[in-house]
């Protein structure tokens, strides 16, 4: 009777378990219908807002707006109902627009979270967006910043955080944070960063955080009560790479602007002294004394991601 009980027991068990496994393939491919259904109707409204405003601006932006409010109802369909600690609950699909020549076209396909305060943002995506979006971004910019294929590559990248939540301003990574993964991560990645539309400005005053944990990620920026810099010494190896920058253009102005050479070792002395600039801000920021103070912030921002 004993050895009978088990038996049924057992298959009591097995079947349990397959009804568990039947319903996570169920619903994983129910994600990525709605995964692939939400890129199809973007890609038509793209193709047909893009032609539109060509022949008649007014008349595209009043279609696009209605496009993006039907895309963003998909995306909540996608993402779920979530909760971040600090953010206003309403959240906002994260794109600018779906006019292929518009200024914050191609962002990272997403909701969009933002504190009240305006000082922190969290774009929320599944793995499987965020990779057709990584796939799509390769050669967003030509032969220039090449997109990595991977999450993993692709974090420590500026043209990702650009090119995803950025593109009215260039993202320069100065320090990478270490940080460690916490309980369900996949990835975790983290750096102190700033924004710029010219030279790289000479403080660090951003925390760029990626986590990707139960099949969804989470791309979080936020400003640093306590910015990193500026740093003495860096400052004045940029100032020496400058200053030879400055002189080889005033030698390509003097020759009447036809010196080719001397405006190109201007602008590659230009290149090298940030280089040079970011590169000593790297080793020395975990040096200066308030960077205890911004790593605590990127961990109060990991902190606060639901789990």
């Amino acid at each position: 009777m004993l050895y009978r009980n088990t038996r049924v027991f057992a298959l009591l068990i097995g079947l349990a378990a397959a009804v568990v496994i039947t319903a996570a393939i169920a619903s994983r491919a129910s994600a990525a219908t709605l995964e692939e259904d939400y890129t199809v109707t973007r890609d038509a409204a793209v193709a047909r807002l893009t032609a539109a405003s060509e022949k008649n601006a007014d008349r595209a932006a009043k279609e696009e707006k209605a496009a993006l409010a039907g895309l963003e109802k998909k995306m909540r369909a996608i993402i779920g109902l979530l909760q971040i600690q600090g953010m206003k609950a309403e959240a906002t699909l994260n794109t600018d627009t779906l006019i292929n020549d518009g200024l914050g076209f191609g962002m990272l396909d997403g909701l969009k979270f933002a504190a009240a305060d305006g000082r922190t943002e969290v774009v929320v995506t599944t793995d499987g967006l965020l990779q057709r979006w990584l796939k799509g971004h390769r050669d967003w910019w030509g032969d220039h910043d090449k997109m990595p294929p991977t999450l993993h590559e692709a974090a420590s990248v500026n043209a990702f955080y650009t090119q995803a939540i950025s593109t009215d301003a260039a993202v320069v990574k100065y320090v990478v944070v270490p940080i460690e993964a916490p309980a369900g991560a996949t990835f975790v990645y983290a750096m102190l960063a700033s924004r710029t539309q010219d030279e790289a400005p000479n403080s660090a005053d951003e925390a760029f955080l990626v986590l990707a944990r139960a099949g969804k990620v989470f791309v979080v920026s936020g400003t640093l009560k306590t910015p990193i810099g500026p740093i003495p010494a860096c400052e004045a190896i940029r100032h020496d790479f400058d200053k030879k920058a400055d002189d080889e253009l005033a030698a390509y102005r003097a020759s009447g602007l036809k010196d080719q050479a001397s405006l190109k070792r201007s602008e590659d002395l230009g290149e090298q002294g940030k280089n040079a600039f970011l590169s000593c801000f790297a080793e020395r920021a975990a040096q200066e004394p308030s960077f205890a103070a911004a790593k605590k912030e990127v961990q109060d921002l990991l902190d606060r991601l639901p789990h």
